[in-house]
């Protein structure tokens, strides 16, 4: 017996049950940060990120509770109420403007693996209205890492709707 590593694990258990319970409280909200063309300095898209609002911790950053959520397989809820926020963003952006303002959304290797993610995306899309063009979906590279022809078919199947993939953060993991 460690305290140490009981308290580790307590603490774990208590950020996993409050991530349930922000799940049924809708507390996860997508947060949006502009994409700037440094060459024109316009504004052409923006980026989604997570961020999680506690009614009695206040705002809690992702790098407390994104790592479990995606342990425990919470981030597939998440990431499906993110997605669709970004979705209905991209919309309304998107409403009047000829060219495309596109919201770049991260996607967990989870979320591709075991959350029938295409279903998602084809659901979000279509609730929506959201067309394929304004979305870019991030990757993390050591998503590539996996040799599974299922993760590999996906991202095909995503390129063949028309939405961008891209690698998130490139340089800073595997590479």
């Amino acid at each position: 017996y460690d305290e140490d590593m009981s308290r580790a694990i307590n603490k774990r258990f208590e950020m996993e049950a409050m991530i349930n319970e922000g799940l049924r409280s809708d507390q996860f909200v997508a947060h949006f940060q502009p994409k700037i063309d440094l060459g024109t300095l316009e504004l052409h898209g923006a980026e989604a990120l997570c961020r999680w609002t506690h009614p009695e911790k206040g705002m809690i950053p992702p790098a407390e509770f994104i790592m479990i959520a995606e342990e425990t397989g919470q981030i597939i809820e998440i990431g499906r109420r993110i997605l669709k926020q970004s979705c209905e963003v991209a919309f309304e952006c998107n409403r009047s403007r000829t060219d495309p303002f596109v919201i770049a959304v991260n996607v967990s290797a989870r979320q591709l693996l075991y959350g029938g993610f295409l279903g998602t995306l084809g659901r979000c899309l279509e609730e929506t209205g959201c067309k394929a063009s304004w979305l870019e979906l991030e990757i993390t590279e050591s998503l590539l890492l996996i040799d599974d022809a299922a993760i590999i078919e996906t991202l095909n199947s995503i390129s063949q709707l028309g939405i961008t993939v891209s690698l998130d953060d490139f340089g800073t993991g595997y590479s």
